[in-house]
């Protein structure tokens, strides 16, 4: 069953502890299944633990059947014997700093651009200015190097979003092969969406259907 839940979540990387259901929500509590092998700083390998947090952490995950799944984490601090300097222990699929995964940040985009950013908030339970900040924080880079991953012809779809009917941002949509957002610009100016097409590699260039 456990292995199932992980496997039904995209939890590699992750052991999964428990879970708890209620009516709104599902709470993964999940760790990691060893430490770090180095020092993110040095690259040092003589680490130890240096302290367990004394709460867990929510971390949104996503949507399931219209539950918020939410992964309960305990991460570790660490310290390095040989830069003498402590760290938090990476977690897959979580940035630091954030309150949400990147699985939940892609899921909560794709409800952005399928429908509104208010529609996306209310379903994810968030404030406007969370999507909002989402959406702002979302870089073409990732989707560049997935265009230049994908063979053969590329069908690309352009849409326009508001932000409550004052600002406008362009959601930029890989159509054909796979339906996937490439990049949300941050406004519907011309001039951004040219510069946009006009930095993608000549390799995605040359594949893209007019």
């Amino acid at each position: 069953m456990i292995k199932a839940i992980a496997e039904a979540l995209g939890l590699q990387g992750f052991v999964v502890y428990s879970q708890q259901v209620n009516d709104r929500s599902i709470v993964v509590r999940v760790g990691r299944p060893r430490g770090p092998g180095k020092c993110p700083r040095c690259g040092g390998n003589r680490i130890r633990q240096h302290s367990s947090p004394q709460r867990p952490r929510l971390k949104l995950h996503g949507l399931v059947m219209d539950k918020q799944v939410y992964l309960e984490v305990w991460p570790r601090r660490y310290r390095c014997s040989g830069c003498h300097r402590t760290f938090t222990e990476a977690l897959p699929g979580i940035d630091p700093w954030q309150r949400r995964t990147r699985a939940a940040e892609a899921q909560l985009l794709e409800e952005a651009r399928d429908r509104s950013l208010s529609a996306a908030a209310r379903r994810f339970n968030l404030g406007y200015h969370a999507v909002r900040h989402s959406l702002e924080r979302f870089q073409s880079d990732a989707g560049v190097k997935m265009l230049e991953g994908i063979q053969g012809l590329l069908r690309l779809g352009i849409d326009e979003h508001s932000f409550r009917g004052r600002d406008m941002a362009v959601t930029v949509t890989l159509l054909h092969p796979v339906r996937q957002v490439v990049s949300i610009l941050p406004d519907d100016r011309k001039v951004t969406l040219l510069g946009f097409l006009c930095r993608l590699p000549e390799s995605v260039k040359d594949r893209i259907a007019e």
